[in-house]
């Protein structure tokens, strides 16, 4: 098996762009018989996915006050029994300089937050795929991109933004932002300031300072209105079989969504994060009892042959809600990276854990520097947890990517 990237630096009069391509292979041990897929018979999932995709960059300056920028992923994805190609545009702007002020329209991937675990305040950036096989600080970077038109005001001390994303084949409604950005350099702080409008509004703020030259510590939050997000389950009628109806309940909601964390690095450059994460917006403990009750009912009444049909639609639905990392109210996250462990060698750990339920995951990624342009590396995915806990719930344990990255420049 090979998995390589191959970058070329191409220089277009005054553009510059790369192409990247990656092979990338993930296996996946399934388990015999989980919960949410009895027997292996509701759900097709893959022992293996090879990925072909590229990335294709170019970034062009056409006088010292227009430029744009043009992000397009290819992808391949095949299977033992199929596959399936598509093609994602990240981001395709065109943004103008005048004096401070930077004026942009067209497709960008608007991000905030320094936060691994999550980020309460990427407004724009909630609910969409990311590639969990790649880096925390890579995820972010690499997603599709927001339809906006954008003002940007820089400052000495700090920055203005407002930024408006009609609605689209991806997000029906209208979304608006506007944000502050304020630098107190005396106290070494970084605060901003943002209020979010769209289906499920938010105020924002994110604070981030530097307590000594290798200690950080960041607080983002988020006070979230509006529509839920989030499916619930009623039992309707407690007959045989039972009636259950997946809903949004209440129809509207108001929480808080807050991550408290630090980062601090060591001598020898290695940097150790942890935060903690409330999620208002996730399951309480009586709304994941009833979920688990719903799914455990499900799974026994499919075994033996009560309503099999109407069961495996109950299980199909349990599947398209879990969302695992997400879905319970208190989290403890973790990271160590040490750069240069063995020569060439950067690993890191990364640990979330449900405070709710005890689940935990456990995520190693390894990168081996071979030369310049070689890199080796791979990624797993551990879940723990008893069967009804969020970790417990997935389909397979564990996950393995493996690759190599080859850079031309």
């Amino acid at each position: 098996m090979l998995v390589y990237v191959a970058a070329l630096s191409v220089p277009i009069g005054a553009a510059t762009g790369s192409f990247t391509v990656f092979e990338q292979l993930t296996s996946r041990q399934l388990k015999p018989d989980p919960l949410l897929n009895p027997g292996q018979e509701i759900l097709m999932v893959p022992h293996t996915i090879y990925r072909h995709y590229g990335i294709m960059d170019l970034r062009s300056e056409w006088s010292p006050d227009w430029r744009g920028h043009l992000r397009y992923r290819p992808i391949l994805d095949t299977t033992p029994s199929e596959y399936t190609v598509t093609g994602i545009l990240d981001e395709a702007s065109v943004e103008l300089k005048m004096d401070q002020t930077f004026i942009y329209v067209g497709k960008k991937n608007i991000k905030d937050g320094v936060g691994l675990s999550t980020n309460p305040t990427d407004f724009l950036g909630e609910n969409k795929w990311v590639d969990k096989t790649k880096r925390q600080e890579d995820r972010r970077t690499q997603r599709e991109g927001d339809l906006v038109v954008g003002v940007d005001w820089f400052q000495d001390s700090g920055s203005y933004n407002v930024i408006f994303s009609p609605q689209s084949d991806a997000v029906r409604y209208n979304r608006y932002l506007m944000k502050a950005n304020l630098l107190i350099e005396s106290l070494k702080t970084d605060v901003s300031a943002s209020y979010f409008s769209g289906l499920l509004s938010g105020l924002g703020l994110n604070i981030s300072t530097t307590i000594t030259d290798s200690w950080v510590f960041h607080v983002e939050a988020a006070y979230r209105d509006g529509r839920s997000q989030k499916t619930t389950v009623r039992l309707v009628k407690d007959d045989v079989p039972r009636e259950y109806r997946l809903e949004l309940d209440p129809a509207h909601v108001s929480y808080a969504d807050i991550i408290i964390g630090s980062q601090l690095t060591l001598s020898d450059a290695s940097t150790v994060m942890m935060e903690y994460y409330y999620h208002g917006g996730g399951y309480s403990e009586s709304e994941w009892a009833t979920l688990t009750d719903w799914m455990m009912y499900s799974n026994h009444h499919y075994k033996i042959g009560l309503a099999p049909d109407l069961m495996r639609g109950y299980l199909q639905l349990a599947n398209r809600i879990i969302q695992v990392g997400s879905m319970r109210q208190h989290y403890c996250f973790f990271r160590f990276y040490k750069p240069n462990w063995i020569e060439n060698l950067d690993v890191s750990l990364v640990g979330l854990s449900s405070l709710n339920d005890g689940g935990l995951l456990l995520n190693p990624y390894v990168t081996y520097r071979v030369n310049d342009t070689i890199e080796v590396y791979g990624s797993g995915y551990w879940f723990f947890g008893s069967e009804g806990s969020e970790f417990g719930l997935t389909n397979w344990n564990p996950e393995i990517t493996v690759g190599v990255k080859w850079a031309c420049f």
